[in-house]
């Protein structure tokens, strides 16, 4: 049987004739293109298993016979290259036994698919970590075919974490060291819970038909209560209003000396969102979970120092019921790009990243400290009494 590296059909087939057979990683080589293969996985709660399978190009009368291994050179290669920084996965996160021996019979074109097992990994510094299977040949009549020995899968970890409940009395006031932001995204995950016990029915629905017309507006302002917000940073202020300028449901506003836009009016209840406001110098964008929402101009720039997280005493009293919970509390010192965001908002970030200005993940689950990290590492003390979600939420399906 014909050995080496496989060349395709196609127009120079004269020059590159196809050989007569060869043996590759199956999941290694798709769209047949018989190359280096890397395919990227996101690992959350629920275990994943993928598949190994040893392949021929034609059955042979004999066994061949080869075996499946982790190999850390393809990570080192591919962090050299891509500028990455790529670990092995951790052991105790991954079912995969090396060294079996695996056999394509005699008159069969593939082996038996091996399984292995990948779980959910906490990285204790937001290191990214990936798993290098190489398949090395031990017998027959059919060698390797150029790359296809291998593939290297890179992880993702969703955030999967306990969120902070906070109520009226928990608003917190502190300072970070002053920055002068020529640009800026601030970005959480936020919750607002009905806890009225209202069900919103025929009568009297969640959104409503336009000012005038809107039979819910007060029972909607004990949930997103007037003039309350998530978070304050210098002069940008975001704060709801159980309506907006449409009279239809609750806005999420953006607020500065500056000016102000408020969000479509789109939120509802009992539901997480992944909110994203950034500013380019220019303009100001609202990022619904990575979709943009409305902008607006403005001057800048912008002095951070002092900020205001879970202001829920608002300018009336019916908030007096409201909870909201949060996580994954960020402030960056550039505008993070549309791709950015959706790459970035569902996992784990390294505190060092670039831009990175100030940093509360809210994953504590327990106590009235929130860790700080990022450039301006800071520690906050949440006022009153802090409660912590029962749920460990994946982040990259929260609303689950």
């Amino acid at each position: 049987m014909a050995i080496g590296a496989f060349a395709l059909t196609s127009c120079n087939d004269e020059v590159n004739p196809p050989i007569e057979n060869g043996l590759y990683l199956a999941e290694a080589t798709s769209n047949k293109t018989f190359s280096q293969q890397t395919e990227s996985i996101t690992v959350g709660i629920d275990p994943i298993q993928k598949t190994l399978t040893a392949k021929l190009a034609k059955a042979v009368s004999e066994d061949v016979k080869v075996t499946f291994e982790l190999d850390e050179t393809l990570i080192e290669q591919y962090n050299s290259k891509n500028g990455t920084a790529y670990q092995l996965i951790p052991s105790a996160s991954l079912d995969f036994e090396e060294g079996k021996e695996i056999v394509i019979p005699a008159g069969k074109v593939a082996s038996e698919s091996e399984v292995f097992t990948i779980r959910y990994t906490k990285s204790p510094n937001a290191e990214v970590y990936a798993i290098p299977v190489r398949m090395r040949y031990i017998s027959g009549p059919v060698d390797i075919v150029g790359n296809s020995d291998h593939i290297l899968y890179l992880l993702a970890a969703p955030n999967i974490q306990k969120s902070i409940i906070v109520h009226r009395g928990n608003e917190t006031s502190f300072q970070i060291p002053e920055v002068t932001a020529n640009e800026f995204t601030i970005e959480f995950w936020v919750k607002v819970n009905n806890k009225t016990g209202w069900v919103p029915s025929e009568s009297e629905p969640w959104f409503g038909f336009g000012k005038g017309n809107d039979p819910s507006k007060s029972k909607r302002q004990r949930i997103f209560g007037d003039n309350c917000g998530p978070i304050t940073v210098g002069d940008v202020l975001l704060r709801w209003w159980a309506d907006g300028a449409s009279g239809i449901g609750p806005t999420l506003q953006f607020q500065t000396s500056k000016g102000y836009f408020d969000s479509n009016e789109w939120w509802e209840a009992d539901t997480w969102y992944h909110i994203a406001y950034t500013w380019d110098g220019k303009t100001a964008r609202l990022y619904k979970d990575g979709v943009q929402d409305r902008e607006n101009g403005q001057e800048g720039p912008f002095v951070f120092k002092n900020v205001n997280l879970f202001n829920l005493s608002g300018s009336g009293s019916q908030a007096w019921q409201m909870e909201m919970e949060m996580a994954q509390i960020r402030i960056w010192t550039k505008c993070l790009t549309p791709s950015g965001i959706i790459d970035g908002m569902s996992r784990a970030i390294s505190s060092d990243a670039d831009g990175l200005y100030a940093y509360w993940p809210c994953d504590e689950g327990t106590g009235n400290v929130l860790k700080g990290s990022g450039k301006a590492a800071v520690d906050v003390t949440v006022r009153g009494t802090a409660q912590w979600s029962e749920t460990m939420y994946d982040f990259s399906k929260p609303n689950q």
